[in-house]
């Protein structure tokens, strides 16, 4: 079997019969031979151009042979031998996926950081792999992404994704490898060996009127997690403002400490928040949502089945609203737009096409205040790990090279196309030094 690299190229074989065109239409030139008389020679006319038969059959078809040999070698044969198939099984393309999440520099039971056996581990896979790659990802799910895309355009070999990380519970599932390709092996490999208790500040929950602002402290263990509450001495935190219509200074009061009541975590000065409810003078040139915190809570908010729930219609699939910098959050029943975001300075705005007075209200902002909080902290602070009969169940080993993998193969066996045009190059030109003495012999016998 032969596979092509680039088999575009063969469309150029027609070009091969230019030799045989050329030598059919070429114009002739008479060779001078001196004759003692011409007056018993009858004259003729003869055409300017007129076919010809090959006068040198061999040398026309090397010349063909030359140009359809570099018309192969372009397109870039490859020839699958059982020899060739046995080498690429011989070889080992590895992505290695090294987890840089947080958890990976806290120090672990022998107060050594994980991320340091991480690096050396990695060293060592890469080492013994033909083909290597090191992804460090703090996402161990888009990590293995990216390594299967590498793997899939990485040369023939047997192709393996080797995972060094803490392991934590969660952090890979039969989802997470859903991106991997049947024939790719995978592989784990544990490192730092984890506390037994993990004990960390939560989110700060909501104060407004008589509701103190709450602190948590959350202790995870392998079993269960507890979570302690506690009120704040330093005041409610800054960062949210409701604004309302002249006059609704009770409702937005009475909307703020139901939140509150409620356990809504409360608002940050570092990632201001302001929501306008129906009637409040409008935003003052409202711009686009920046990336950084802002972007992460709209699309949070995007996600929250809850907001469309309450709001009698689901999230648009087109988020954004045309030439407009306000991103659609939810829509009524009559498809207009319900709650949409925008960037005012350095503040999340959040626009509410309702009145502060109501359920809604208090659905929105709830949560709004939520979507600010990035969920995927918590998960730093796993103590559990992965079982081992799970790790045993998601890894692998790799497969064998398959039947296509020469289409990412790296060297062609275009060289040898290469190597005969240029040999027939050779015998092209003693042929024609051959034909031009051959000539040159049978004018001096005309002459003679």
């Amino acid at each position: 079997m032969i596979g092509w690299l680039n088999p575009a190229a063969l469309w150029a074989l027609p070009l091969a019969a230019a030799p045989i065109v050329i030598h059919l239409l070429r114009t002739r030139h008479a060779t001078r031979v001196a004759f003692p008389s011409l007056r018993f020679v009858p004259p003729s006319k003869t055409a300017a151009v007129r076919m010809w038969l090959p006068s040198d059959v061999a040398l026309m078809v090397v010349r063909v042979a030359i140009l359809m040999l570099a018309v192969v070698a372009m397109a870039g044969p490859i020839v699958l031998t059982a020899a060739r198939a046995a080498a690429w099984n011989g070889r080992i393309a590895r992505a290695v996926v090294v987890d840089t999440s947080d958890s990976m520099r806290v120090p672990d039971a022998t107060g050594v950081a994980p991320e340091r056996a991480a690096a050396e581990g990695a060293a060592g896979e890469l080492a013994s792999a033909t083909y290597g790659l090191r992804i460090d990802a703090r996402d161990l799910r888009l990590g293995i992404a990216r390594a299967s895309a590498w793997l899939a355009a990485s040369p023939p070999a047997r192709r393996e994704v080797v995972v060094i990380s803490d392991l934590q519970r969660g952090g890979v599932t039969s989802s997470t490898t859903r991106s991997m390709a049947g024939g790719f092996g995978l592989r784990f490999v544990p490192v730092g060996r984890g506390a037994e208790t993990s004990r960390f500040e939560g989110t700060r929950r909501l104060g407004a009127g008589d509701v103190a602002p709450r602190d948590q402290t959350i202790e995870a263990t392998a079993d269960a997690t507890a979570v302690a509450v506690r009120s704040s001495a330093d005041g409610d935190a800054a960062g949210l403002r409701l604004i309302g219509p002249p006059g609704a200074e009770r409702e937005l009061a009475r909307l703020r400490r139901a939140l509150a009541t409620a356990g809504t975590p409360a608002s940050a000065a570092d990632q201001p928040i302001a929501i306008r409810f129906a009637g409040a003078a409008p935003a003052a040139a409202p711009a686009s949502i920046p990336s950084g915190w802002m972007l992460g809570a709209v699309l949070r908010l995007l996600n929250d089945a809850a907001v469309a729930e309450a709001a009698g219609a689901s999230v648009p699939s087109d988020a954004a609203e045309a030439h407009s910098p306000w991103t659609i959050l939810a829509l009524n029943a009559r498809g207009e737009a319900l709650v949409r975001a925008a960037a005012s300075g350095a503040e999340l705005l959040v626009d509410v096409n309702a009145p502060a007075d109501g359920l809604f209200a208090v659905e929105v902002v709830s949560a709004v205040l939520n979507a600010r909080v990035d969920p995927g902290g918590y998960d730093e602070h796993e103590v559990a790990r992965i079982d081992e009969a799970v790790l045993a169940a998601l890894s692998r080993p790799p497969g064998p090279v398959t039947s296509d993998a020469w289409r990412t193969s790296e060297a062609s066996d275009a060289r040898w196309a290469w190597l005969g045009a240029l040999i027939l190059l050779g015998v092209e030109q003693w042929l024609r030094g051959r034909s031009g003495r051959t000539r040159a012999e049978e004018v001096a016998r005309a002459a003679a």
